[in-house]
């Protein structure tokens, strides 16, 4: 594999973990004048930093706190192992019936 890999793929791999999950793409709940009240447990996003990126899950509805399920890595690296970590979901989920 020697295309490049872009942040429209990663984010096409978000959204399929989370899509898998049954959560929205959408990492934080607002109000109704639109300001930050808290974040959707489970939610998966990406994280850029230092020309990195990884992937974080959101790890509480209260704040915005996260968990890194894969830390930073280059673009390729985060790839593949996003693609292992469907993988896994997609074997829980056949084994337990869902997740």
């Amino acid at each position: 594999m020697t295309d490049r890999i872009t942040d429209k793929m990663l984010k096409n791999k978000v959204e399929t973990i989370n899509k898998m999950l049954n959560v929205g793409d959408d990492v934080y709940t607002y109000d109704e004048n639109m300001k930050i009240t808290g974040s959707v447990p489970n939610c998966h996003s990406l994280y850029f930093a230092y020309g990195s990126v990884a992937l974080h899950r959101q790890s509480s509805a209260e704040h915005t706190g996260c968990i890194q399920v894969i830390p930073l890595s280059t673009r390729r690296d985060l790839f593949e192992k996003m693609q292992a970590y469907i993988n896994a979901l997609y074997l829980a989920i056949e084994l337990k019936g869902e997740f």
